[in-house]
């Protein structure tokens, strides 16, 4: 039996997911080890997003690690593939998606 391999979606994918009532997605960050990225995808898929975006530079992409780590959330999640992550999550913003953010390091902020 063939089966398809999903491949890295395009930058336009997001396009037609922008156009959605309701979205979850998961965006990545210089995240290059594939290991997190296919524990990431495997918990995208748990958690019913709407598809994953890593930039182009700077990110793991789908390998055959990826997908292995994954445990078939590679097949499940669109993997989108993006040249400018500051330019999409403005896209994002003038379509009302809202943007929360999460990182490694302790940084006090204050709300104005």
């Amino acid at each position: 039996m063939l089966c398809n391999k999903r491949i890295e979606e395009p930058e336009s994918f997001l396009d037609n997911l922008l156009k959605k009532d309701s979205l979850f997605l998961l965006i990545l960050d210089h995240i290059t080890d594939p290991h997190n990225v296919g524990a990431c995808l495997r918990s995208a898929a748990a958690a019913n997003v709407d598809a994953v975006i890593v930039p182009k530079d700077r990110s793991c992409h789908l390998t055959p690690t990826v997908r292995k780590v994954s445990s078939g959330g590679s097949e499940l999640v669109p993997f989108v593939v993006v040249t400018n992550l500051v330019r999409t999550i403005k896209k994002m913003k003038l379509s009302d998606v809202n943007i929360v953010g999460a990182e490694k390091k302790e940084r006090r902020t204050t709300k104005n």
